[in-house]
């Protein structure tokens, strides 16, 4: 039998789909109970800003929460307001927020000039470095927390 590769730039293509469906019937077999509980327990966003009195945005950080996990995906503070706490009562409020919801555990990933001495301060351990992640010398690095219940 022949088999044809054909390499796209289309990620909206049909075919894709049955690529998608290959993975979930693996996944379904390997790991059942994951997938039926992924399937139940939607990701829902987490959102905590921080803005000034007169209603400017001057921090805030944007993830989700699915299952046991809260994802940090951005992060951010102005930087006439940062050394100041204010990084950490964000972060510390939504990691409220995620415990509420049931979360025990944290995942970021981050790069290495965007503050990694921070989150370990918040008590996140690096557990990965990706070298060179940006093509220009910068590191990828991946933490986690636990946040316990």
């Amino acid at each position: 039998m022949a088999i044809e590769i054909v390499v796209r730039k289309d990620p909206d293509d049909p075919r894709l789909d049955e690529v998608r469906a290959m993975l979930r019937a693996h996944n379904l077999e390997a790991n059942p109970v994951f997938m039926r509980e992924l399937e139940t327990s939607l990701a829902v966003s987490l959102v905590a800003t921080a803005s000034s009195v007169d209603g400017r945005v001057v921090g805030g950080l944007i993830g989700e929460t699915q299952g046991r996990w809260f994802k940090v995906q951005i992060m951010a503070v102005h930087t006439t307001h940062r050394r100041a706490g204010l990084g950490t009562r964000i972060l510390r409020a939504a990691e409220s927020e995620a415990r509420a919801r049931g979360c025990d555990r944290v995942f970021l990933d981050t790069l290495d000039y965007q503050g990694p001495e921070f989150y370990e301060s918040c008590g996140y351990t690096r557990r990965c470095e990706l070298e060179d992640w940006d093509s220009h010398g910068h590191t990828k690095l991946i933490y986690v927390k636990e946040l316990g219940r």
